[in-house]
């Protein structure tokens, strides 16, 4: 108003430097940030807490994105997020709950500036702190190494960081079956780069990182890292000069000779400082604020490694294993819930989910992560979805994930399992010893020959026929991690042979990862040939694997038992279908024929093809096609109780063919066209109407019984996993109304060897 001006007209100067200094006082300034990170390791990681009204408060994990993490980051003066850690990862907070269902665009220049459900308006769960939402920025890295393998070294006498014997627990196998924590290995941690092993520096080196280098050296626990002066007692802190002013690759000027100095190797390092989370697959993955020719002089890492008690001990319903894989340690990953097996959908499948798993097992962390169903695809149910578990977790029970078979298997087939080779303990360098190798000897045309070094000695293996033999040949294929596929005795030429080969049997159960894990006592070196020739064993990358279908099985059985007279049995006859009272009986007589289906799928990574040759298939008037299996299959009626065989199937030979295969599969094989076999995601089936499916069960008393279907029973034909070759049913037969010559049949239920499946039928009415 007019007064208002006026009245400061009268004021003179004064009040107009008074009004300057209003104004320039209201101009923005700099502040401190809104946000802070607490809990974590480093200060580039935490418990993201904002300050509002005075007091600093937590921020709920709902819906909480990246683009909000690179707020908070470049916020803090980082350049973006790494990653955001859920579930109150850096510990629950206290205090208020600021913020949920924050939604940044990632523009914005703060995170009080995002949308969010307002201060202090937050979902119900969020307020007990159990769903903290946490960040990690990231660092700006070092160039780092393509590879950084480690290794313990370990003190002796002579001090020159060599390990004086192997450590416990170096064979590949997992944790043993005891129920306490077990002390594995303990050493100094050193790491490989162009050719040279050194230490890892001790700065800030806590069981944080200990846990990592263990989880890649193949072992699921750190226990509390060991003073150097625990592991080497000798040390005095004396050293030797050494010159570190230069930074070249030849590590502070180091001569060759002190590569044996172990004082010497104790002073340098590559890495100044390793930072990690706890929850990296390996070190490489750790942050290395510096990398390149570091002095640490005697400040170095050490570890402690153990076991952690076997699954078997552990709370909780859930079981891990591994199948299909070369080794113990690698396959196909499947979880038991509720007591039933199955597998888990490879969406979202990583290291960090991956790591829980192996560690669950006894193993270190993930080696490799591997989806598609890189092993083969498994039965039975998907259990587990878009796992996403933090790395540090005990088991995959403690991650997120989405639960439920049928809804799992909407989106996600069984060509999608999950898949992961897990770190093991490896030997020292001078424990290490090949056993294996296959030899290919010039102008010699029978194939690769094995030789073995058991003896420290390279020779031939004379090939024996003994029952062992395969699982001796699948152990030696095992160690170059590949299946075996094909076995039989060659000759090596004069020209090529050596002065002494091995015989006698090795005696293998066929789940050794080694040959030196077999009983050897039969097992000799002597200074001669073999007289019957040399083995050649042919090694692959993947296998046929052949699953009975349960469900076609369990489908085909009817509730009635077919009654079908001899007269209509020929070929029945002439491949002995029929029991053994069927051949004094006379063309009106009737058999009682418990009839199914038989459906055989190979989920392997390779074509299943007859063993036999062409030439060795046998032509069958009756049907009119080339038999190229024998025993392709077994059929059995067991006691429910003593599981004694009471009848059998007598189906003598098989026509393999494709007829049916999974969607993006197509058939090769067919039986009209003389190529047999079953391809890859395909199956071959006998339609219970055929010749020779079923089981004669004339003269079978009443009861309760086990119907099963082995399929390769003797092994003849090499597969990545035997342990789900049969499918059963439990059933009751029992007389119809009509009297005893007309059975009924009751089904319980069905399941497939190694997976549980409860599948009640309805009885069927034709």
């Amino acid at each position: 108003s007019d007064h208002h001006i006026a009245r400061l007209s009268t004021m003179g100067v004064f009040p107009l430097l008074f009004l300057s200094f209003i104004v320039v006082s209201s101009t923005p300034v700099a502040t401190e940030p809104a946000v802070r990170l607490v809990g974590g390791k480093h200060e580039s990681e935490g418990r993201l807490e904002v300050f509002h009204d005075g007091e600093w408060g937590t921020v709920c994990d709902n819906r909480f994105r990246y683009q909000s993490a690179d707020v908070v980051c470049r916020e803090l003066g980082y350049e973006q997020a790494q990653s955001i850690r859920s579930n109150s990862y850096y510990g629950r907070g206290t205090g208020n709950v600021w913020m949920d269902r924050v939604k940044c665009s990632g523009t914005e220049a703060s995170l009080v500036q995002c949308p969010h459900n307002g201060w202090g308006n937050v979902n119900s769960r969020c307020n007990s702190h159990r769903d903290d939402v946490g960040v990690k920025c990231r660092l700006k890295q070092v160039a780092k190494p393509y590879s950084f393998p480690l290794r313990l070294s370990c003190p002796d006498h002579n001090e020159n960081g060599s390990c004086s014997e192997c450590p416990s627990g170096s064979k590949l196998q997992p944790a043993p079956a005891d129920c306490f924590v077990q002390p594995a290995v303990e050493g100094i941690v050193e790491a490989l780069y162009k050719g040279v092993w050194r230490p890892v520096s001790g700065t800030s080196w806590d069981v944080r990182d200990a846990r990592v280098a263990c989880g890649e050296l193949g072992y699921p626990l750190a226990l509390a890292t060991p003073p150097l002066s625990e592991l080497w007692p000798n040390y005095d802190g004396s050293s030797p000069h050494s010159d570190c002013s230069g930074s070249d690759e030849t590590l502070c000027n180091v001569v060759e000779d002190s590569e044996k100095d172990f004082r010497m190797t104790l002073q340098h390092s590559y890495l100044k400082r390793v930072e990690c989370i706890g929850s990296e697959s390996r070190i490489l993955d750790c942050y290395f604020p510096e990398f390149g020719p570091q002095a640490v002089n005697f400040n170095v890492a050490t570890v402690r490694c153990g076991y952690r008690p076997h699954q078997s001990c552990q709370n909780g319903t859930e079981k891990y294993r591994l199948r299909a894989g070369h080794r113990a340690s690698e396959g196909r990953a499947e979880v038991r819930i509720d007591g039933e097996w199955g597998t888990i959908c490879d969406r979202g499948w990583d290291f960090a989910d991956a790591s829980v798993f192996c560690r669950s097992l006894g193993y270190g962390s993930a080696k490799s992560v591997l989806h598609g169903a890189f092993y083969g695809r498994g039965t039975g149910k998907i259990h587990l979805d878009a796992l996403s578990c933090s790395g540090s977790e005990d088991s995959l029970a403690d991650c997120r994930r989405s639960e439920g078979s049928d809804e799992v298997m909407k989106h996600c087939g069984h060509q999608f399992d999950a898949s992961v080779v897990c770190n093991t303990p490896m030997l020292d360098e001078n424990c290490q010893e090949k056993h294996v190798k296959l030899q290919d000897y010039q102008y010699d045309y029978y194939g690769t020959f094995l030789h073995v070094n058991m003896l420290s000695t390279w020779a031939p293996v004379c090939y024996t026929e003994h029952e062992g033999m395969w699982a001796f040949a699948t152990v030696a294929c095992r160690e170059m991690g590949k299946f075996p596929y094909k076995l039989y005795a060659g000759n090596i030429s004069e020209s090529n042979r050596l002065s002494h080969s091995y015989v006698g049997a090795m005696h293998c159960s066929g789940e050794e990862n080694s040959l030196s894990e077999c009983d050897r006592k039969n097992f000799r070196l002597l200074p001669f040939r073999c007289f019957v020739g040399e083995m050649v064993l042919e090694c692959v990358d993947g296998l046929p694997d052949l699953v009975p279908d349960l469900h076609a099985f369990q489908n085909s059985l009817a509730y009635y038992v077919d009654r079908v007279h001899m007269y209509n049995l020929d070929c029945a006859k002439e491949e002995h279908c029929l029991s053994s009272s069927a051949y004094d009986e006379d063309d009106y007589n009737v058999r009682h024929l418990l009839r199914f289906e038989s459906l055989t799928r190979n989920y392997g990574k390779q074509d299943f093809v007859p063993i036999l040759s062409r030439h060795e298939w046998i032509w069958h008037s009756c049907h009119r096609h080339f038999h190229s299996f024998e025993a392709f299959v077994h059929y059995d009626l067991l006691d429910s109780v003593t599981e004694e065989k009471v009848a059998e199937g007598h189906k003598a030979s098989f026509c393999l063919e494709d007829s049916a295969c999974e969607r993006g599969s197509y058939p090769r094989f067919r039986c009209s066209t003389g190529a047999q076999g079953i391809s890859v995601n395909c199956g071959d089936s006998y339609g219970r109407h055929l010749d020779c499916q079923w089981i004669d069960i004339t003269g079978v008393p009443l009861g309760r019984y086990i119907l099963r279907q082995h399929v390769n029973p003797n092994r003849l034909s090499p597969e990545s996993d035997y342990k789900n070759n049969e499918a059963s049913c439990v059933i009751n037969i029992s007389a119809s109304f009509y009297g005893r010559d007309y059975l009924t049949l009751d089904v319980e239920y069905c399941y497939l060897s190694g997976v549980i499946i409860i599948a009640m039928l309805l009885p069927y009415i034709p």
